[in-house]
């Protein structure tokens, strides 16, 4: 079950199947909404982001909490 409303989920899916050639024409509007809008829907098919890899230097590492040495 959906957390969010299903006109929502209805309007991600739509978005998702806009084609490249109209969010392009709303992204070459004069209109300041109309851009907004194909900036999200661009945004919304994007692939999205893939975090950073974390390793042991990623200053994540618990230190000491006086002279915040790392070697702690």
């Amino acid at each position: 079950m959906s957390q969010t409303s299903p006109v929502i989920d209805e309007l991600l899916a739509s978005a998702h199947q806009v084609s490249g050639e109209l969010v392009t024409r709303l992204l070459e509007s004069d209109d300041a909404p109309t851009v907004r809008l194909g900036k999200a829907i661009r945004s919304l098919q994007s692939p999205p982001l893939k975090p950073p890899e974390t390793g042991a230097y990623d200053g994540a590492g618990v230190g000491d909490p006086v002279t915040h040495d790392p070697a702690w």
